[in-house]
Formats: structure tokens, C-alpha cells, sequence
């Protein structure tokens, strides 16, 4: 379906732009690696000479490691950052309680073309088409915030598992911290909104499936208009 085939392409372009990516930043890190570290053993030994530092060792051995933690993370030693980037997903998909809300969107598309259809063949002659272009047009209405929220919430999450090695690279300074703090904010604040935007899709999709049904019926009883008034009516009130 239409919403399914958008998310699947968002998803191909990302992982076309992390695969092509991936090599020249990690070729890029592990040349800062040994500049930085020089630069950390330099800046230290100016503190021992200006009397700054009374445990240079110490804490030499202690910012190098740290760094070089860090470091081994932002550049995938032994799979760590394919782990937090696995992790990340994970967590995204358990908020929309593991369900793909593209789907939900192409749920909620195949009941209004199901309604729509049957309302074209109870029409009278030669005003399907405006019927069943107004239950078109109340699935529109409807969906477009849904939509826009769905298909953000899945490019911040691409976006920011594109900047990761990028982000934990720079946390291994000081002036990283915000930045780094920043990007997790980011990702939970992602994390709340498609819990929302999830449940009440899924709530949502269940109603207005229900409601589909229930016009499909009553179409048999009354005349097309009211069907077609009361499923515009409820598709602004869910959405």
C-alpha cells in the first residue's frame, strides 16, 4: 500500500546515506584519534610546567582512557555502536507497540476506499464520483496530521542513528557534552511522540474501522448524503 511503500523508501534512502557514510566517518574519527590524544598529553604536560596539574599521571591515564572508551565506541570496536543504534531502534518500535504505523495509516485507507466504493454504487446517477471524492477528501483531512507526525518521528529517528558515531565521538570532550545531551534529548522526546501518536492511531483505527462498518450497513438505510455528512463529521472528530 501507499503509506507502506513511503515508509520503505524513507528506510532504503537511509540506509543508502549510512552505508556510504559509515566508511569516511569512521575513517575520519580514527585519524582525529591520534591528533587528539597527542594534543591531551601536550595541553597536560604545559599544566605540569605551569604547576596547574599535581597528579599528571593520574589524571593523564584517566582522560586518555576515557577518551579512548569513547572513542571505541563512536568508531563500532567489537560492535558497540551497532548495539546502541540496534538498541535505539528497538526501543522506537516498542513505543508503537511493535506495529508499523504505516500499515495503520494503509488500515485506515483500505475501510474509507471500501466505503467509498459502495457509496459510488449507491449514488445517483452521475454523482458517485462527488460522494466518493468526499470520503476521499475526509480521509485526507483526517490523516495528514497523523501522517506528517508518523513520517517525522521516522526521519528524526534515521537522522539521528546517521549522526551517532559523529555525536558519542564528541562527547569525548567537554565541549561535546551539550551536543551530546542534546541528541538523547532528541531521541527520547522521538520516543514519547510516537508512543502518543502510536496508541492513539491504534485506538483511532479500531474506531473509525468500526464506524466504516457500521455506514457500509446503514448505506442500505439511508440516503447517501447523510452517510457521506456523518463519516466526514467523524474522521475530523478521531483525527
Amino acid at each position: 500500500m501507499i503509506f507502506q511503500y513511503i515508509g520503505n523508501w524513507i528506510n532504503e534512502l537511509f540506509d543508502f546515506l549510512k552505508s556510504s557514510s559509515n566508511t569516511d566517518v569512521a575513517q575520519a574519527l580514527a585519524t582525529l584519534v591520534g591528533i587528539t590524544i597527542t594534543i591531551q598529553i601536550i595541553v597536560k604536560a604545559f599544566q605540569v610546567a605551569s604547576g596547574k596539574s599535581q597528579t599528571p599521571t593520574q589524571e593523564l591515564v584517566w582522560d586518555i582512557s576515557l577518551k579512548v572508551l569513547i572513542i571505541g565506541i563512536a568508531l563500532n570496536m567489537s560492535g558497540f555502536l551497532d548495539a546502541i543504534k540496534i538498541s535505539m531502534e528497538e526501543l522506537h518500535n516498542l513505543m508503537s507497540e511493535n506495529k508499523n504505523l504505516y500499515s495503520v495509516l494503509d488500515s485506515k485507507l483500505e475501510a474509507t476506499v471500501k466505503l467509498a466504493d459502495i457509496v459510488d454504487d449507491e449514488s445517483p446517477y452521475g454523482t458517485g464520483w462527488f460522494y466518493s471524492g468526499l470520503i476521499y477528501l475526509s480521509f485526507l483531512l483526517g490523516i495528514i496530521p497523523s501522517f506528517l507526525i508518523v513520517i517525522t518521528t521516522d526521519i528524526t529517528l534515521r537522522l539521528l542513528l546517521l549522526i551517532a558515531p559523529i555525536v558519542i565521538f564528541f562527547r569525548a570532550y567537554s565541549w561535546g557534552k551539550q551536543m551530546f545531551d542534546q541528541w538523547l534529548s532528541i531521541f527520547f522526546t522521538n520516543l514519547l511522540t510516537v508512543f502518543i501518536v502510536g496508541t492513539i492511531l491504534n485506538l483511532f483505527v479500531n474506531k473509525y474501522g468500526s464506524f466504516i462498518n457500521t455506514q457500509t450497513q446503514a448505506i442500505q438505510e439511508l440516503d447517501v448524503l447523510t452517510v457521506v455528512g456523518q463519516t466526514l463529521i467523524m474522521s475530523l472528530l478521531l483525527f
